[in-house]
């Protein structure tokens, strides 16, 4: 079953409020390649985690939007590999969207430097 997710960016309506428009509609597949239901359990707002901060409402729609992207481009690699394409590169492109979407999240979450 696909899910239909918007992703909303943070913009200015010219005063000091910030405003948020949907830029972009994306479908995702809730499943993992195992089939098997990702895990959607209640993000933490890092106050029981030494070393982070509070996660604001905005942080956490950031990094989930930021992992439903990422979701959707591993989903697509595994339909590349069906296809045929190399599985060594999309090997390699799959580490690279994890490692990508790990830096991402922890641009948004700002965890202490010796974390």
């Amino acid at each position: 079953m696909m899910e239909v997710i918007t992703i909303l960016a943070a913009g200015t309506d010219g005063s000091d409020s910030a405003t948020a428009r949907a830029v972009a509609k994306i479908a995702i597949n809730p499943m993992n390649n195992r089939g098997n239901k990702m895990n959607s359990a209640k993000p933490m707002t890092g106050a029981e985690v030494k070393g982070y901060r509070t996660l604001s409402e905005k942080d956490i729609a950031d990094m989930n939007s930021i992992k439903a992207l990422s979701r959707q481009f591993l989903s697509h690699i595994e339909r590349l590999k069906s296809d045929g394409a190399d599985g060594r590169w999309l090997a390699i492109a799959r580490t690279d969207m994890q490692t990508a979407c790990m830096a991402a999240c922890r641009a948004v979450a700002r965890p202490d430097d010796d974390c």
